[in-house]
């Protein structure tokens, strides 16, 4: 079934052992689209289902497929999501069958909600899931939902949740879901620049890169996540003025099982949490800004990198305990190997201590 410039309403049929698709939304800027029920895909040489206007909307239910995709790498048993923007409100429904996409992009515009259960699986590229929008992945403990590659050996780029200065990427929420083997040449399982998301009850693993990497105007709660395998840090944050609340947090089988934070100036109020994680790596020069503050709490630890050192003129308040005190301390234990804390204020403008 070919559709150009059309739209179809199918139920209870069966698709079986066609020269392509099973259902074919012919050309990427058509709209070809169907709304399917109850209906099977089997033994068709190309995907069970492939809109290659990947911007339609339609609603799914109840499919079935095997078989299909002989002349396909990886198989075609899914339904494939060409590479265009969604704009409005789309929602993927669970429905039997993985979503197979390259890119998807969420416009500034746009929310995509994706049902408990659901698994998307994405071929290996550059860009995997970009959201400008707004994207709502909220699982449950039987049925969360996955993103995965298509090819577990070759991996993804990763989500990456990000707007613009003009427009942020605002209300991304993201419960019991599984972000598995993204960070595609260089990226991260999850990425977040001008955008703010809420992370809970997430497995974050196998990134070729960190698990979580916070780039300007980032904003991320997270909680009761695990973060686990990837080839950096457990969480990255790659602009030290990025705002984040951790809590309940485990790290595991990472390179570097803590908190990296890289060479920036910190604006504004942050806090340092132990939150599991309770290491910050610091690898470049830190510079609180005049009239910021950063608050570590009791359990924390700072490591400094080689040469590097912590210049406050604003506040640095550090108020360990008897039994969690905060440490600062080089990544080597060698005499010398840090700059030290810094604190530098003006004749007019006092560094608060």
């Amino acid at each position: 079934l070919s559709l150009t410039y059309a739209q179809a309403e199918v139920r209870h049929c069966q698709f079986n052992n066609g020269r392509g698709d099973g259902i074919l939304g012919n050309d990427a800027s058509t709209g070809g689209m169907a709304n399917i029920y109850d209906s099977s895909f089997t033994d068709n040489a190309g995907f069970a289902v492939m809109f290659e206007d990947g911007s339609v909307n339609p609603v799914l239910a109840n499919l079935a497929a095997s078989g299909n995709g002989a002349d396909i790498p990886f198989g075609g048993d899914g339904v494939y999501i060409g590479n265009n923007t969604l704009e409005g409100a789309h929602t993927w429904e669970n429905m039997g069958l993985p979503y197979m996409i390259v890119q998807t992009n969420v416009g500034p515009d746009g929310v995509l909600t994706i049902e408990p259960g659901v698994q998307v699986l994405a071929y290996l590229a550059n860009d995997g899931l970009d959201v400008e929008g707004r994207l709502v992945a909220n699982g449950t403990p039987s049925q969360p939902v996955r993103f995965d590659p298509v090819d577990p050996a070759s991996g993804w780029s990763g989500i990456a949740i990000a707007g613009s200065e003009a427009q942020p990427s605002n209300g991304s929420i993201l419960n019991e879901i599984v972000i598995n083997q993204g960070g595609f040449a260089g990226n991260c399982n999850l990425y977040i620049s001008y955008g703010e998301a809420t992370v809970t009850n997430a497995l974050i693993d196998g990134s070729e890169d960190s698990g979580i990497c916070l780039e300007h105007g980032a904003s991320l709660v997270m909680s009761d996540t695990l973060l686990s395998n990837n080839g950096q840090y457990a969480i990255d944050v790659l602009d030290a003025s990025a705002q984040f609340t951790l809590s309940n947090l485990t790290a595991s089988g990472n390179m570097s099982d803590t908190i990296g934070v890289e060479i920036g100036t910190m604006t504004g109020a942050h806090t340092w949490q132990a939150s599991g994680i309770d290491t910050y790596d610091l690898y470049g020069y830190l510079t609180i800004a005049p009239t910021s503050t950063l608050v570590v709490e009791p359990g924390v630890t700072v490591l400094i990198g080689e040469g590097m050192d912590i210049t406050v003129h604003g506040a640095l308040i550090a108020l360990g305990t008897a039994w969690d005190p905060i440490i600062f301390s080089g990544e080597t234990q060698t005499p010398g190997w840090w700059g030290g804390l810094s604190f530098e204020g003006t004749p007019e403008l006092h560094a608060l201590g």
